[in-house]
């Protein structure tokens, strides 16, 4: 954590001295507080809906957890989003299984959540596509997505792959195929029409609202850029930075995202000013919020140990082969 926030600092002093430190950061400053709340309302209002759809795939795997627990799991996360394809969030296995909730049911969770987020982000980048009329691209899209949609929910190619990782000489390669298969199909169950479409419909207002804050900041600064682009051009930066897998998408993200407003017209100190401060109120907000939960949940001071500090009851007790897999 303390080198990735090293790393983002010096890359971001970087992006600042090579194109206009003064009027990026005049920029900043010439934020009020009020527009400050304004702005960083948007992203905690998305981190709640995503804490939604997180209970509502726990609820679906059989699981109850205590609503607060929950969300305070949930939001721990954030604390460990500042990795390769935010795989640090997996976290709340550790914190969920002292709950009961197996290590393969959270993680399809996580996987049926990374998979809708990335999905959402294609579609929402669309409308960066579509100021410059490349409509074209959106058929395409669909399919794509559709196509990948039947693959995770087919169980003909669920058992083809089975088969196939049966037959690995490996040992290590049969039991990784296998806790795959598992894994995916748990999350199936998290893919189908109705479960689908409403975790859909919560990642694209959630990224959506996310988005927003871009266009608020935007102007605030003077730059005239329409929501639905501002929302494309975060989206699409999200998404560069996710698939790059460079821990918080660092570098990569903050270039498509200041390229992409250059390109729009936003002048260089505008864009830079711009990025620095959604990357502050969207990513680095999200960190700190989560450490917040993780001191909650692992109960400094007075609260004793805390779960990170232990192995988990069963896997301690050896209690069953499933649970420490």
């Amino acid at each position: 954590m303390i080198l990735t926030v090293a790393l983002a600092f010096l890359i971001y002093l970087i992006i600042a001295l090579s194109l206009n430190w003064e009027k990026s950061s005049g920029a900043i400053l010439s934020i009020s507080p009020v527009e400050w709340m304004i702005i960083l309302s948007l992203p905690l209002f998305s981190y709640c809906l995503r804490a939604i759809r997180w209970c509502g795939y726990m609820a679906l795997l059989g699981h109850r957890v205590p609503l607060f627990q929950h969300i305070a799991v949930y939001f721990a996360g954030f604390a460990f989003t500042a990795t390769p394809g935010k795989i640090g969030e997996t976290v709340r296995s550790t914190y969920l299984e002292h709950h009961g909730v197996p290590y393969r049911h959270s993680l399809a969770a996580f996987f049926a959540e990374r998979l809708l987020d990335v999905i959402t982000l294609i579609l929402l980048s669309l409308l960066f596509v579509s100021a410059f009329s490349h409509y074209q691209l959106l058929g395409g899209v669909i399919l794509v997505i559709a196509g990948v949609l039947v693959a995770v929910r087919s169980e003909r190619l669920q058992g083809w792959f089975a088969d196939r990782f049966a037959k690995l000489s490996s040992p290590k390669l049969r039991t990784f195929g296998q806790h795959f298969i598992d894994l995916v199909q748990a999350a199936a169950a998290l893919l189908k029409s109705g479960p689908l479409l409403a975790g859909l419909a919560l990642g694209l207002i959630g990224w959506g609202v996310e988005g927003c804050a871009l266009h608020l900041i935007l102007a605030g600064l003077g730059a005239d850029v329409s929501w639905p682009v501002a929302v494309g051009v975060y989206s699409l930066a999200i998404l560069a930075g996710a698939l790059s897998f460079i821990p918080g998408g660092l570098g990569s993200t903050e270039a498509v995202m200041g390229g992409s407003l250059i390109l729009l017209g936003v002048d260089a100190g505008t864009a830079v000013a711009a990025m620095l401060i959604c990357r502050l109120v969207t990513l680095w907000f999200a960190v700190t919020i989560g450490l917040v939960f993780v001191l909650v949940l692992e109960g400094t001071g007075s609260a004793g140990k805390g779960y990170l500090s232990e192995a988990p009851p069963s896997l301690a007790a050896g209690e069953t082969q499933d649970t420490q897999d």
